[in-house]
């Protein structure tokens, strides 16, 4: 990151020689926020994903940029590092410097990430599954995590978190449902109140923990009926049938 700038200076300097390679890296770069920015309702909603997931597209590019923006310092620096009476491989040191920081950052991340993968199986996915067998396939289905519960059925989805329908965010959730008249909710409570106390208009069918959260948008996740339910979920689910 600190570099960046400098590896920007760089591909400004080289416009028109022979290794001109463009300005497109240094676009990304600025247009991606830009975008996230424009996308982003006038709310205290911000397009950043858990963890600043939908920001991580820019990081290979960082690299490589900054990379750039200390070529000449790199090329310029000498083999060696005199300390005392010792003679030490200048360029190695600072990689070393640089990258066991990262390495170690790998290792904790690599447990974070463990932990993230088991809370979208004991939510998401434990929801999708779930369902699999119960739900007609036509039903429609207003969700706040369209991924893994589209993927794994066949149901056409509403997106309550406003990313695949960002109108949600002007409308308010009460009148989106309105207008998209799902048969069934499938939310964090925690994080949709307004709308699962409603006990009249919505109504709890399965609820589903989430062990040592950290990722999803709540402690569990709850499938709902809604005023519109056209069908009905099977008592029994056909897996559980000999």
């Amino acid at each position: 990151v600190m570099f960046c700038g400098a590896g920007i200076l760089a591909l400004i300097e080289r416009l028109g020689r022979d290794n001109d390679r463009g300005l497109l890296p240094a676009l990304w770069l600025l247009g991606l926020p830009v975008a996230y920015s424009i996308l982003d309702p006038p709310t205290d909603f911000l397009l950043v994903g858990n963890f600043g997931r939908y920001f991580f597209p820019l990081f290979p590019v960082l690299i490589v940029v900054g990379v750039l923006g200390i070529e000449r310092a790199w090329v310029s620096l000498g083999r060696w590092l005199q300390v005392g009476s010792l003679k030490l491989p200048l360029r190695a040191l600072i990689l070393v410097l640089i990258f066991v920081p990262t390495l170690h950052n790998v290792v904790l991340g690599a447990r974070f990430y463990g932990k993230n993968l088991a809370n979208v199986r004991d939510s998401d996915i434990a929801a999708a599954d779930w369902l699999a067998d119960r739900l007609d396939p036509e039903a429609l289905l207003a969700v706040v995590d369209i991924g893994a519960l589209k993927y794994k059925l066949p149901n056409r989805v509403v997106d309550l978190a406003g990313i695949a329908n960002p109108e949600v965010h002007q409308l308010g959730f009460r009148a989106f449902l309105e207008l998209n008249r799902p048969d069934y909710l499938v939310v964090f409570p925690e994080r949709f109140r307004q709308l699962v106390d409603d006990k009249v208009s919505f109504g709890l069918v399965h609820l589903i923990p989430i062990p040592d959260n950290i990722t999803m948008g709540g402690n569990t996740i709850g499938i709902y009926t809604t005023p519109w339910t056209r069908f009905p979920l099977s008592s029994v689910s056909r897996r559980e049938n000999p």
